[in-house]
């Protein structure tokens, strides 16, 4: 059967990682905020009744809000004179517009017009006491500083005398003071992405706010008209002088041009050319047509003489193919007419009519005849033509030859005259283009448009807008829930220790054995009352020790249920089963002052009480813990281990438990004593100690400061380690268990001491039985 928050696996498990992948789950979150809190509601507690007194201390304030809109021609007069990118300055604009609203000229501005240096709620507004608390904290502490400060270096003395302050001279002061204080509490946010800014202005006194706001608003926009009027004033100004400039510069480039063609002798043609220029492209051109013209008088007068060197009687047979064509009429009706005789003689052949052939005969050859001799007469013109055409090409070639000279002679001359033609040229352009644009601007000048407008004006509120108290008591709430957080996580993370069976098997991987409740002065007051009323003092000495056997006088006690689940693990774990060898258990701690010798008596009264014989052995010479608890002030352990005495007769009977006791007194072998448990001696004296009895129990010294354990590992078959709740830390514990791989071979398991019940429930999961302790008052006392 289980008991509560115990472990049955028999044998002791080696030591494990605890799972790397366990998250914490709603169960461990609520009995965290569970058993923390009375930090959680102090922290709510105290931040509520703060934020309560912050609240009702603190003067009503009024909010007021004014909308102004820039639209989207912004920079309007800068877009006039230059191409820029809107959408690349509208960021910069808006920031712009932003640092304009808090500018000290209109801020100035909005004092002078409200004479706000006169206004008691604005130049000393009423505050709060907590706002009073901190200011005169924070004025001690630079007061302090700065005493520090001068003390360390002492600041120069002024050797001027001092000047008194005229009355223009404070009343400046005092206006720049507000026009800071003005500027510090004044709020200018964009709205948005919108190109809307929104101008907030909180006080105690809704009239003042309302009126700083707005006139606010219309301050800036006449602020902006006067920029712009101003900037086009300028713009104007700067554009007359550049107009000016301009104008003289164009005039005087004209001028020199003029003056350069003059003394050079250069004339300009038709086409503002120099007059060579012209002359040498017209010759070009004449020599070209000329050229030509020779050409077809050459071809003309070959072909005619081509054709009257064949003679008069080749022409009956047609006039020749080609000759140009002539365009001379004489020539064109004779031709005609030897075509025609040449046709009627054909016809006339055809026909074999003799008469007519002799007749068409005659009209040929007169009608050659005729065009021979013109053909003469066209020779001799085509020849005239030809050396006309001649002579008018070498004429033609000549001139340009002069002309060419001429215009190379004056080359330098018209390549600067043509750089100042040019110069004067681009120089009245750019007047002129200034000119167009100086006349815009001065026509805008007469009626300049701002491009702001107030959207919307503050209205005097009826209401205050703050303090509200729910509001401060939510909020502050809130922060003392931050604060308990940060409370509880700090003390979470020093909360290192022990406490639960899923420490012990999670975080140590061990075997769990169960909670030792921690013993009130009225439990072993009642438990010393029952054993003196029933049973006699076990020494002769008549030294009290039944005090101590709490187990033995409450068996119906967690505390007995726990022993008894460490008995019942440790017979499952190594069984006797009738071996005439006893077995040895070992009890030891990490620290001192855990419990572990009044927890091994009381086991050993368990022991006994289940049938077994039992010897207790207090293997702890430092402190001896378990012999001042019995009362033994006669030879033990290391007498016997020294060879002074045997240990039959050092063992020491309690009678009222069943159970027999080796202490363990300190002698003046006592420097020699931790050699003497680890050696051989020590290994034969709990050899034969087991072969008369069927436990043996050890009380050993704590792991954490000696080697005890480590050194007695292979005299003892099981160890049971007491760890105080809530005091011994897990990274201890850890450390300690795995320093050797013997010691989690021959575990048993963790038991922890000195519970506290009441508080176990704030730490217990779910999954761990002692957290339905109150359910088993039928079982347990």
């Amino acid at each position: 059967m289980s008991r509560i928050g115990f472990n049955l696996n028999g044998g002791s498990g080696a030591l494990r990682d605890p799972d790397a992948g366990t998250t914490v789950d709603f169960t461990q979150i609520t009995n965290l905020l569970y058993r923390r809190r009375k930090t959680i509601m102090f922290c709510a507690a105290i931040l509520v009744m703060l934020g309560a007194a912050i609240t009702l201390t603190t003067p009503k304030y009024y909010d007021a809000r004014a909308l102004v809109l820039l639209d989207q021609n912004i920079e309007r007069t800068i877009q006039q004179v230059s191409n820029v990118n809107k959408n690349a300055t509208d960021n910069v604009a808006m920031a712009s517009a932003r640092l304009v609203i808090l500018s000290d000229d209109v801020a100035r501005t909005v004092v002078e017009r409200l004479d706000l240096t006169n206004e008691p709620a604005f130049m000393s507004p009423p505050i709060g006491l907590s706002t009073q608390i901190m200011g005169t904290v924070i004025g001690t502490i630079r007061s302090g500083i700065r005493t520090v400060t001068n003390m360390i270096s002492p600041p120069v003395p002024v050797v001027a005398a001092p000047v008194a302050p005229t009355e223009a001279d404070i009343a400046e002061l005092r206006i720049k003071s507000a026009v800071r204080i003005l500027q510090a509490r004044l709020s200018v946010s964009r709205v948005g992405n919108s190109s809307a800014f929104s101008i907030y202005y909180r006080s105690s006194n809704p009239v003042l706010s309302t009126n700083i706001v707005n006139t606010f608003a219309d301050v800036y926009v006449s602020d902006v008209l006067n920029a712009n009027y101003a900037a086009t004033e300028r713009m104007t100004e700067w554009m007359q002088v550049r107009l000016t400039e301009l104008e003289g510069n164009a005039q005087q480039a004209a001028i020199e041009a003029e003056m350069f063609r003059a003394e050079n002798g250069l004339i300009v043609g038709s086409n503002t050319e120099h007059m060579s220029a012209d002359a040498v492209d017209r010759l070009n051109s004449d020599l070209s047509e000329a050229i030509t013209e020779l050409a077809r008088a050459g071809a003309m007068t070959s072909a005619l003489s081509a054709a009257v060197e064949a003679g008069q009687d080749a022409l009956k047979a047609g006039v020749p193919g080609g000759i140009p064509e002539i365009r001379d009429d004489d020539f064109r009706a004779r031709q005609r007419t030897l075509s025609d005789a040449l046709s009627d003689l054909r016809a006339a052949e055809q026909l074999g009519n003799a008469a007519r052939i002799a007749a068409n005969e005659n009209r040929v050859s007169q009608a050659a005849e005729r065009l021979y001799s013109t053909m003469l007469r066209l020779v001799e013109q085509a020849r005239g033509n030809e050396s006309l055409a001649e002579a008018r090409v070498d004429a033609l070639r000549e001139s340009l030859g002069i002309a060419v000279s001429k215009d190379a002679a004056a080359g330098p001359a018209q390549v600067k005259l043509r750089s100042l033609e040019q110069r004067a040229e681009t120089l009245s352009t750019l007047y002129q283009a200034y000119l167009t644009r100086f006349r815009e601007i001065d026509q805008q000048r007469s009626f300049p448009v701002s491009n702001v407008r107030v959207l919307n004006y503050a209205n005097v509120s009826p209401y205050a807008a703050g303090p509200s108290l729910k509001k401060s008591i939510v909020i502050y709430f809130v922060l003392g829930l931050i604060l308990a957080a940060v409370i509880i996580a700090f003390k979470e993370w020093r909360d290192r220790f022990v406490r639960t069976s899923d420490h012990v098997t999670r975080s140590l991987g061990v075997p769990f054995l169960g909670y030792l409740p921690l013993m009130s002065k009225r439990q072993m007051r009642t438990s010393d009352g029952d054993a003196k009323r029933s049973e006699p003092h076990p020494w002769q000495d008549g030294a009290p020790v039944s005090s101590q056997l709490f187990a033995l006088h409450n068996l119906r006690s967690q505390y007995s249920e726990t022993l008894r689940n460490i008995v019942l693990t440790s017979d499952l774990s190594s069984p006797l089963r009738g071996n005439t060898r006893g077995r040895v258990v070992a009890v030891t701690s990490s620290r001192p002052r855990e419990g572990k010798s009044l927890s091994t008596l009381n086991l050993a009264t368990v022991f006994a009480a289940s049938g077994k014989s039992v010897c207790l052995i207090d293997a702890d010479p430092y402190c001896s813990g378990l012999t001042k608890m019995v009362g033994a002030n006669e030879s033990g352990l290391i007498e016997v281990l020294s060879g002074a005495a045997e240990w039959q007769s050092a063992v020491k009977p309690i009678s009222s438990a069943n159970v027999d006791v080796l202490p363990c007194n300190k002698s003046p072998q006592f420097a020699y004593g931790p050699e003497m448990l680890a050696s051989t001696k020590m290994h034969d004296l709990l050899d034969d100690i087991r072969l008369k009895y069927d436990i043996v129990l050890l009380d050993l010294a704590p792991m954490g400061p000696v080697i005890d354990t480590r050194a007695l590992l292979r005299s003892f078959d099981q160890l049971i380690v007491i760890a105080e709740w809530g005091k011994t830390t897990i990274s201890l514990l850890k450390g300690l268990l795995s320093k050797d791989p013997k010691i989690s071979e021959k575990l048993l398991g963790v038991v922890l001491n000195k519970v506290d019940m009441k508080k176990m429930n704030d730490y217990a999961s779910e999954a761990d039985s002692v957290s339905y302790l109150n359910e088993y008052n039928a079982y347990i006392d």
